[in-house]
């Protein structure tokens, strides 16, 4: 169909004439009547009253069709994009974190040290250094050869 037929046939529907037309848009009739002969064409300032007086959208007024609602699909989750994300955020989070919770450690192990030394050097003192020495080399030496052991099965 072409524009001037969907406008007459919008006008029918609506059971109005083209002098009832003519006066909401402060037009004549014959305008109207050409603009439905398609001898010429209303600018789209006028197709946008038209269409509020037929109730229609101009999208439908110029086509002839109704036009359905668009339906928006549900968009798909990228599972491989997400991985990705929580992967690179997981890696900035952690080499932002783990410094500082390295220094934290790092300090309160320093800080017990410190508050404990006194006691170890007494212990030291009391007990012969020579067998203190030789308790920790049995134990790094049984220390060693558990991971030993361990790595090579």
């Amino acid at each position: 169909m072409s524009l001037g037929e969907d406008l007459k046939t919008a006008r029918m529907k609506k059971g109005m004439t083209q002098e009832q037309v003519g006066a909401q848009l402060y037009v004549t009739r014959q305008t109207i009547s050409r603009w439905e002969q398609n001898k010429t064409m209303p600018n789209i300032y006028v197709l946008q009253e038209l269409s509020m007086i037929y109730g229609k959208t101009l999208d439908e007024l110029i086509s002839g069709e109704v036009v359905k609602e668009k339906v928006e699909k549900k968009k798909k989750i990228n599972i491989f994009a997400l991985l990705g994300f929580a992967i690179f955020n997981f890696l900035v989070i952690a080499s932002a974190t783990v410094p500082f919770a390295v220094m934290f450690c790092v300090f309160w192990i320093l800080t017990i040290g410190l508050i404990f030394a006194p006691v170890i050097l007494f212990i030291l003192y009391f007990f012969n250094v020579q067998i203190v020495t030789i308790i920790l080399f049995r134990v790094l030496k049984s220390y060693i050869r558990f991971n030993i052991k361990n790595i090579y099965y």
